[in-house]
């Protein structure tokens, strides 16, 4: 009787050890800072500059907004299969030439806006369901 009593105040330290093991190494919430609502626009290379400038404006004009609404996120030179600069319009037609251009990113109000461009800065936003992606990339 002895015997079975020192083994059940065994049995209730090990499960009030267990149990106490566990509260103990629960994994805590994460403790990671929230990111800042707004981070700061990322650098645009020089030679990109007049680019991304052209693209703003379009954006801004296009969706009636202030240029000082958008933020260019980047600029890519690229190299569109044809002269619909990767954006082609239902029931067009385009020239099948390869085209050296620019694919720049935009957002504006949170929503990104793709702008597709050709080498002297003409273009036009891009929905991603008509959007095409270039034939080569610098």
């Amino acid at each position: 009787m002895a015997t079975s009593k020192i083994v059940s105040i065994i049995i209730a330290a090990a499960v009030a050890t267990v149990g106490a093991g566990l509260f103990v190494y629960q994994k805590q919430p994460s403790s990671r800072p929230e990111m800042p609502a707004s981070a700061p626009a990322p650098e645009i290379p020089a030679a990109f500059q007049d680019v991304a400038e052209r693209a703003a404006d379009l954006v801004a004009s296009t969706l009636h907004v202030s240029p000082d609404e958008v933020t260019v996120l980047s600029v890519k030179r690229v190299t569109w299969s044809d002269a619909s600069l990767g954006c082609p319009e239902p029931g067009m037609m385009y020239a099948q030439v390869l085209t050296p251009g620019y694919l720049v990113t935009t957002q504006v109000n949170g929503q990104i806006q793709n702008v597709h461009m050709n080498e002297r800065g003409k273009g036009r936003i891009c929905p991603p369901e008509q959007a095409r992606p270039p034939a080569q990339t610098e």
